[in-house]
C-alpha cells in the first residue's frame, strides 16, 4: 500500500472518531483491510470504476490539500487536524484498492486554491459544503462500483465517516 500523505502515521483506535466506520477496523491497514473486506472482485475494473476510483482518491486527496491549508493559515485547530487525519487514511483506502486491483495509485495535484478565510468559522461553513460535496459523490458512486463489494464497504466506510463524523463536526464547529 502506498504511504500516508505528507508523513501523516496511521491512527490506531476508534476513540479519534475517524477511519473506516462500521468495519470494525481501527483503521485502514493493509493487513485489517485484507481480514475485513469481501474478496477481490474476479472481474477487472470497467473504465467507469476505474473513473469513480480516480474521482474518490483525488477527492480524498484534495480534502487532506484543503484541511492542510486551513490548518496553515489558522493553526492546529478542531475539527481540521482530526479530519484531516482521516483523510489520510480515506486516501490509504483508496490507495489499497487501487494496489488490490493492480492499478496505479493517482499522485495528488498539486493544491491550487488561494482561498483566505477570516476565521475558523467561515472555514468550517466552507469545509461543510466539501463534505456535503462529498458525501454526493459517494452517493453516485454506489451505482458505479454495485458489482465490486469491497468497494462497495469502503465507498460505503467513507460516505458513513464523511456523513456521520466530519459534517457534523464541522456544522457544529460553524454554529449551523
Amino acid at each position: 500500500m502506498q504511504g500516508n500523505m505528507q508523513g501523516q502515521g496511521m491512527m490506531q483506535g476508534r476513540g479519534n472518531g475517524q477511519g473506516m466506520q462500521g468495519q470494525g477496523m481501527q483503521g485502514p491497514t493493509a493487513e485489517n483491510m485484507e481480514l475485513h473486506l469481501p474478496a477481490k472482485s474476479a472481474t477487472a475494473p470497467t473504465t467507469a470504476v476505474i473513473a469513480a476510483m480516480k474521482d474518490g482518491i483525488a477527492d480524498e486527496q484534495n480534502a487532506y490539500a484543503a484541511y492542510a491549508e486551513i490548518i496553515e493559515q489558522l493553526g492546529e485547530v478542531a475539527p481540521f487536524t482530526n479530519i484531516q487525519r482521516a483523510e489520510a487514511h480515506h486516501i490509504d483506502a483508496w490507495s489499497f484498492l487501487f494496489d488490490r486491483y493492480g492499478l496505479d495509485v493517482p499522485k495528488a495535484q498539486a493544491a491550487t486554491s488561494t482561498v483566505k478565510y477570516a476565521s475558523v468559522t467561515e472555514a468550517c461553513e466552507a469545509a461543510a459544503k466539501v463534505e456535503r460535496d462529498n458525501i454526493t459523490l459517494y452517493d453516485d458512486m454506489l451505482d458505479t462500483v454495485k458489482n465490486y463489494p469491497d468497494m462497495v464497504q469502503i465507498v460505503t466506510s467513507l460516505r458513513t465517516a464523511s456523513l456521520e463524523r466530519h459534517l457534523p463536526a464541522l456544522e457544529q464547529c460553524a454554529g449551523q
